[in-house]
């Protein structure tokens, strides 16, 4: 009983009672007059509750310790049968556990029990469709009316819109809340998987070094490593990484100036689009952190 009076615990003995005490002497005889007691109640009424709970872990202690006899009999029959043939154990040890192995691995092919997420609403997708669309069209007009001026770059077309920016905006509009798509992975995404590109464009296209074929496997799987390392995952920037290094010529004149436009010009498009739409939804909110 805590300080103020107020029942904060019970502890219930029990005892056989022998035959020449008299049930007089039996402690706590008031036992009735306490059961009146509010805190009394309460933890009365949660002592069955209690109860299966210790008995659950009294079970799982005795497991535990039968546990810990099979254990040390096996060291014991281990070291009994040292004179047996270390090599054949080792085979037999090194077959059971590929057997566990691919038991485990192929039960992963199957279903993991979850359910599939349901459709959305009307509204959801209209307005992912809408963001979407309003994003990529600027991008696609601001390179238009750069072709229409005549703005060039090394005598070829300065281009400004990349195609896996439209995977970047359906990103930012159907999963604004997902951490892929928060600006400091799309920056920082798309500045690393750049500059893994135009270094091993040197090494596949100028120098010759590395095949082609090698090259676009290694520009993603490096683009992907060094943003994992740095907390900076944003998958559409590993195909910007591959449309530099297998790109048109318009995309190689610009050498290490297609960082800055079009890479980083579309991301900050992208970036304020989704920033000023999605926060019109009172269901959307983005960022969630710069």
């Amino acid at each position: 009983v805590e300080a103020d009076g107020e029942c904060c615990a019970v502890m219930m003995m029990y005892r056989v009672i022998p035959p020449d005490e008299k049930k007089s002497e039996r402690p706590n005889k008031n036992w009735r007059t306490l059961r009146n007691m509010p805190g009394i109640e309460g933890v009365l009424y949660q002592a069955p509750k209690i109860g299966l709970h210790a008995f659950l872990l009294t079970q799982a202690y005795r497991d535990w310790q039968e546990a810990l006899k099979d254990k040390e009999t096996a060291k014991i029959n281990g070291i009994a049968h040292e004179g047996e043939d270390s090599e054949d154990r080792g085979d037999h040890s090194r077959w059971v556990r590929t057997v566990r192995f691919l038991k485990k691995y192929f039960s992963k092919f199957k279903s993991q029990n979850q359910q599939p997420p349901g459709g959305h609403t009307w509204g959801f997708a209209a307005f992912t469709s809408l963001g979407t669309f309003l994003s990529v069209a600027m991008v696609a007009t601001i390179e238009s009316s750069m072709e229409r001026a005549g703005v060039l770059y090394n005598e070829l077309f300065l281009v400004i819109f990349i195609n896996s920016m439209a995977a970047l905006a359906a990103m930012i509009f159907s999963a604004p809340t997902s951490l892929l798509v928060q600006p400091r992975n799309i920056f920082g995404g798309h500045i690393i998987a750049m500059l893994v590109a135009l270094s091993l464009d040197y090494l596949v296209t100028v120098n010759d070094w590395i095949p082609m074929e090698v090259g676009k496997g290694l520009a993603p799987a490096l683009s992907i490593f060094f943003m994992a390392k740095l907390g900076l995952i944003h998958p559409p920037a590993c195909a910007c990484a591959v449309i530099y290094l297998d790109g048109y010529p318009e995309h190689k004149n610009l050498g290490w100036l297609f960082i800055a436009a079009p890479v980083l010009l579309d991301c900050a498009v992208m970036v304020m689009f989704g920033v000023c739409l999605n926060n019109l939804s009172a269901e959307r909110a983005y960022p969630l952190y710069w």
